[in-house]
């Protein structure tokens, strides 16, 4: 497997896994199990489009003491032996069965848990040539298996893309009118607004879309530009009927893009050898939550300390935590990961220009952004 695909994949499964470890339950009183025995705690969250799909198991706490100490002690976290399996059926007939692979990570940031190295158990699933995913997205899956000899698991379904009619594909969601074209926010003299009527993928209980805004930093004396990305939060939506989730209306202002940048990007003044920034190409992010994912998220959170209670909703079977589904996937992963070319959208030449003067809104003249030379204005690289 490539290397950088590898890390990339797995910091953004464990980036996933993290947040949503952050929504468990928390008291200052560390509640310890009656009987003695650790529960297990499972956290999985599956995405189609990831090579790696990357499960959490650990143990809760379990005896007398500071929750602390426990926190800090790799054996009062990890069971000796867990024998798990992810089932992949389709229409009720098992497809392929998945054995989760026990890896350790060590780059782990430090904090209240121990660290750096920790364990997490990963799946592999493979994809024949061709194919735009690495799990059936109309598939549904089942953790089986023990820790410890004791049985654990659970069903349950991810977010239902139709394979023939992806997301950013569909006619609906008119994703195709920016595809090899500008993105005009400033049209004219006048300020443009983006809508979105967007129909997001069955089982789809939060549906989310983000633009994602790529720029250089040119420095002295370097000879290669620093690459940036800025992201926009266009919308989200909370449907009723996960399985049925209706077409929703998202709108973005030209405004807030160029206020963000006004608040996000520091002056030229403020950045040291700073020669000129230029704007990069854009491009949209889709998120689509499952509703397992959705209501595991709706537990009752607090900061205070670390110490477990166990989880308001659970959909493992003989323990705690969630197994879910979601999609999380830009319009050019999507486009080439179903044999097409990426596609590349830039700002129009008004918008670029606006970028580089603040002359309209009066928001960004100061980033020391230049516009792009084929525009052939006076704010144009040099």
């Amino acid at each position: 497997m490539n290397t950088k695909i590898f890390k990339s994949v797995l910091k953004k499964a464990l980036i996933a896994i993290m947040f949503l470890a952050s929504f468990s339950a928390c008291k200052n009183e560390l509640k310890v199990n009656a009987d003695g025995e650790a529960q297990a705690i499972i956290y999985g969250v599956l995405d189609p489009y990831d090579s790696v799909q990357v499960f959490r198991v650990t143990k809760s706490f379990s005896g007398e003491g500071d929750p602390q100490s426990y926190a800090k002690n790799p054996d009062s976290n990890y069971f000796n032996e867990v024998d798990l399996v992810l089932v992949e059926s389709l229409f009720g007939n098992e497809v392929r069965r998945m054995n989760l692979i026990k890896t350790e990570i060590t780059n782990k940031d430090a904090g209240e848990f121990f660290g750096p190295n920790q364990i997490i158990y990963n799946a592999y699933p493979s994809k024949k040539p061709g194919e735009p995913m690495y799990l059936n997205p109309e598939a549904d899956f089942r953790l089986e298996g023990t820790v410890d000899g004791k049985s654990v698991g659970g069903s349950f379904s991810i977010v239902k893309e139709n394979p023939a009619i992806p997301f950013f594909f569909y006619s609906s969601n008119k994703f195709q009118r920016f595809w090899g074209r500008s993105l005009t926010l400033i049209n004219g003299s006048k300020v443009n607004d983006l809508t979105f009527d967007l129909t997001f993928p069955r089982g789809t209980k939060v549906g989310g879309i983000k633009l994602l805004f790529t720029y250089e930093e040119f420095y002295e004396g370097e000879t290669e530009a620093v690459v940036k990305v800025l992201e926009f939060e266009l919308g989200e939506k909370i449907f009723d009927n996960a399985q049925d989730p209706k077409p929703t209306e998202i709108k973005f202002t030209g405004r807030s893009f160029y206020e963000r940048i006004a608040a996000i990007i520091p002056d030229a003044a403020e950045t040291p050898n700073l020669l000129y920034r230029k704007a990069g190409p854009v491009d949209f992010k889709m998120i689509a939550v499952s509703e397992d994912l959705f209501y595991y998220r709706q537990v009752k959170n607090s900061s205070e300390g670390i110490a477990q209670d166990r989880p308001e909703y659970t959909n493992v079977e003989n323990g705690f935590g969630v197994l879910a589904g979601r999609q999380i996937v830009t319009m050019n992963q999507q486009l080439v990961a179903h044999g097409n070319p990426a596609t590349e959208v830039l700002l129009s030449k008004f918008s670029d220009d606006e970028l580089a003067t603040g002359v309209i809104l009066g928001l960004t003249g100061a980033k020391g952004f230049c516009s792009d030379p084929s525009h052939n204005l006076g704010s144009s690289c040099r």
